[in-house]
């Protein structure tokens, strides 16, 4: 047991060592890149600032009526957007949607990876972003899709077209 517990501290202390010799070597030679920046907190974003928060969803859709939940909350230091649906479809009934929505640098543009219980995928989608909504466009196995999300009032209005066609028309109201 104790040959055991020498030879992890000795990796360990050759891991630590490694790691800071590299550290101290580009630092001295000057000729790696400078270690990225941490991402800049997208909480003060005119858009991520009103839809934080709980609401309650309906929608006319190709799977007929739906209705359900939805929040947005931040997360990893305030740099991403992550949004949780449920809810109850017609014609499939129970559905369950996690998204992750990440802002460029400059904050005009919004990539999304969608996953939802309809899915064997994800979605990855990506559009212009401003302080009224975002219009994000991608595609995967399944095929095309577009959402355009846009602020209405106290709310918020989603509309998702597949493959070019009109999927369904959300309505998002502030949960009370």
């Amino acid at each position: 047991m104790s040959r055991r517990r020498a030879l992890l501290t000795y990796a360990f202390v050759a891991l630590v060592a490694g790691g800071l010799g590299f550290l101290v070597r580009g630092a001295a030679a000057g000729d790696e890149a400078p270690a990225g920046e941490m991402e800049k907190p997208i909480d003060q974003h005119a858009l991520v600032k009103s839809l934080v928060g709980s609401w309650t969803t309906k929608a006319t859709s190709a799977l007929g009526a739906m209705s359900g939940t939805a929040s947005h909350a931040l997360e990893c230091g305030n740099t991403i957007l992550l949004t949780r649906t449920s809810g109850k479809a017609e014609a499939i009934g129970a559905f369950h949607g996690l998204g992750v929505l990440k802002f460029s640098a400059d904050g005009k543009t919004a990539t999304q990876w969608w996953f939802d219980s309809g899915m064997d995928t994800a979605l990855v989608m990506t559009g212009p972003v401003t302080a009224d909504g975002y219009t994000i466009e991608g595609s995967n196995k399944l095929g095309s899709s577009k959402t355009m999300l846009t602020k209405k009032g106290d709310g918020f209005e989603l509309k998702i077209w597949a493959d070019g066609a009109e999927f369904m028309t959300e309505t998002q109201t502030k949960a009370k």
